[in-house]
């Protein structure tokens, strides 16, 4: 099964047997997000039109402050790590927020399957929105795009030296 094939399934089974919400623009998503209760929390798909996969969103209300993940499933990387697949996310979460979380940001890599000791993983970043808009969401979206190589770069010269890594796509 390609990475491909992985990403597919996975979403599938987000659409159909948890019954996922799919927005096709992002004033759409934060309409939806913006309607969350303190302590809620929400997964949808962002599928913007020109996108052949798309966003994977997660988003958590705080009192009046949303803590909003995206992960760009069209942005796959592998690369031999020296990560367990499943801490994948929560080390480089931690990483990402120590470099660059004076910009109110946090990069992270969104595990999605290993193979022959090769992590594939898609891109992704966290922020802290006092409020949601389909504005605030699309600056993230294209920060993350202008942006992911350089976080990329940063996280992994903090995992430390790895001989294998390519981009995908």
């Amino acid at each position: 099964m390609s990475v491909y094939d992985k990403i597919g399934e996975f979403l599938l089974t987000l659409r159909f047997k948890y019954g996922v919400e799919e927005f096709s623009d992002s004033s759409e998503l934060a309409s939806y997000l913006a309607q969350l209760g303190p302590g809620e929390d929400a997964v949808a798909i962002l599928s913007l039109s020109g996108r052949p996969r798309p966003l994977l969103v997660s988003a958590y209300r705080e009192g009046d402050v949303f803590a909003l993940a995206l992960a760009d499933l069209d942005d796959v990387r592998v690369a031999e790590l020296g990560v367990d697949l499943q801490d994948l996310e929560d080390v480089t979460s931690r990483i990402g927020a120590e470099a660059f979380g004076d910009r109110g940001i946090a990069p992270f890599f969104f595990p999605i399957m290993e193979r022959e000791g090769r992590i594939y993983f898609a891109m992704g970043i966290k922020a802290a929105l006092d409020v949601v808009t389909g504005g605030a969401i699309e600056q993230l979206i294209e920060t993350l795009e202008w942006e992911g190589d350089a976080y990329y770069e940063k996280i992994m010269e903090r995992l430390g030296p790895k001989p294998k890594t390519d981009q995908l796509g």
